[in-house]
């Protein structure tokens, strides 16, 4: 629940400026949301009409929903599209599906269209997702150790290929010998041994209390001298120096943040704290509103017990939009 500069973050947050008029803003959203309704319909026909503009755009997000089609996504939970600070619309998705379930870590990932239009028409669509390390280094391995599975079915690989359904449905197979293998992404067992878990739980409730401490060098001491922090697909900050100053800037910008254990539990051979975070952006140039969020950090420890490394994991979209308009505790 990190991320780096963010005090310039907040500071282009409210200052985010209509370029547009209101009722070009809702055309868009609904178009965007029109696409969404394409995309999760699973008719590739209905999609590509969507996308009449957006003629480079298509082979991949075709390519994706047969994807989403053949790994069983089912929506969780559908963001109402937004327009972002650089003009473009985000629609984020929550979805279940088989790749994640293979890999047995208990979560639901979050998945995001963004957008550019011009003249009412959609001109590009890319996505981004807060996919885990896990998977990561699950598809890693797969390329690495278990290519013939993948060869053949996941040609084009996101860039047209004409058996999407089949290569997913081939990724999750290779995800499930990976979870048995105890693998890496370097092909290695890596089973470790069960931590205590009355230890980590008592590690994960000091670590969310100082979270809460607005004390940022007492917060980094729990990572070790080399230890990193980072949030989605942000920089790291890497180092109790830097890490500590990730804290104070986000102590500063939320003089009230309390974070909460919500649970932690060992995932093979990572530990997922899941958190809960509430805050005002009352410090320097904040927008005054107040943030209620979920998310967690995937952990991994040194020898003495320190965070080596933070993955952090957080819906930014909703992050963004709680920025600038406030919690609404009656969607959350």
């Amino acid at each position: 629940m990190i991320c780096k500069n963010i005090g310039a973050t907040l500071i282009s947050l409210s200052l985010i400026a209509c370029g547009n008029s209101a009722d070009y803003s809702d055309q868009r959203i609904a178009i965007a949301e029109t696409f969404v309704d394409a995309f999760y319909s699973f008719d590739p026909e209905a999609l590509r009409r969507t996308l009449l503009s957006a003629e480079d755009s298509i082979p991949s997000i075709l390519f994706y929903q047969g994807w989403a089609e053949g790994g069983n996504y089912k929506v969780i939970e559908r963001m109402p599209c937004a327009v972002d600070r650089d003009g473009t619309i985000s629609c984020s998705i929550t979805v279940k599906d088989d790749l994640i379930g293979a890999l047995g870590i208990g979560i639901n990932v979050t998945d995001t269209f963004h957008l550019t239009f011009a003249d009412g028409r959609i001109m590009s669509v890319t996505n981004s997702s807060n996919d885990p390390q896990t998977y990561h280094d699950a598809k890693k391995w797969v390329q690495e150790n278990r290519s013939e599975l993948i060869d053949e079915p996941c040609k084009g690989f996101f860039d047209g290929g004409p058996t999407p359904g089949d290569c997913v449905r081939a990724m999750v197979s290779g995800y499930s010998e990976f979870v048995s293998s105890g693998g890496d992404a370097e092909g290695l067992a890596t089973n470790e041994e069960p931590v205590d878990v009355t230890e980590l739980t008592n590690f994960a409730t000091r670590y969310a209390a100082a979270w809460s401490s607005q004390d940022p060098a007492a917060f980094a001491l729990f990572y070790a001298d080399d230890g990193s922090l980072r949030i989605n697909n942000g920089e790291p900050s890497v180092g109790r120096e830097a890490v500590e100053q990730t804290a104070r800037d986000f102590m500063t910008a939320f003089p009230d943040m309390v974070v909460s254990l919500v649970d932690v539990r060992q995932e093979g051979s990572y530990i997922n704290f899941h958190w809960h975070w509430t805050g005002t952006n009352t410090g320097p140039d904040g927008t005054g509103n107040a943030v209620d969020l979920r998310g967690y950090e995937q952990w991994t420890f040194d020898g003495e017990g320190l965070i080596l490394e933070s993955l952090g994991h957080l819906d930014d979209v909703e992050y963004q939009r709680q920025l600038i308009g406030g919690t609404n505790h009656n969607e959350l």
